[in-house]
């Protein structure tokens, strides 16, 4: 950050600060209307209709997964990160999705640090 805009932003914080929280939050409804619209359709395996609270984005087998759409959003990354990671799923109810995962051979189940792909994470996991 240049001088300038340090004295500008020491000289004004408060003002920064409800302004950095006012895009925040806008983000956040943006991102949240992108999930229920993303998620206004029905399960890819019982062909059900649900809310969008119980629908799940679940991974494809074979898809280098960066995070759980979820913790992206909360995390602040970009739409078109998310929406990216939203491309690598199939949309599955919740209950359809924990059949999945049961049916999955054990060494397929893992963590979420094994899952991640290092490079790409926006955050260190150690």
């Amino acid at each position: 950050m240049k001088a300038r805009g340090r004295s500008y932003y020491h000289v004004n914080r408060e003002r920064q600060l409800s302004l950095a929280l006012k895009r925040r939050e806008k983000y956040r409804q943006l991102m949240r209307e992108l999930l229920v619209e993303a998620k206004n359709k029905p399960c890819m395996d019982c062909k059900k209709s649900y809310p969008h609270y119980v629908m799940d984005f679940d991974h494809r087998n074979g898809e280098q997964k960066i995070r759980e759409v979820a913790r992206m959003i909360i995390g602040g990354w970009s739409k078109t990160k998310v929406l990216e990671e939203i491309e690598k799923c199939d949309l599955v109810c919740s209950n359809c999705h924990r059949i999945r995962t049961h049916r999955k051979p054990a060494g397929i189940r893992t963590s979420l640090r094994e899952n991640l792909v290092p490079s790409q994470t926006k955050f260190s996991l150690g």
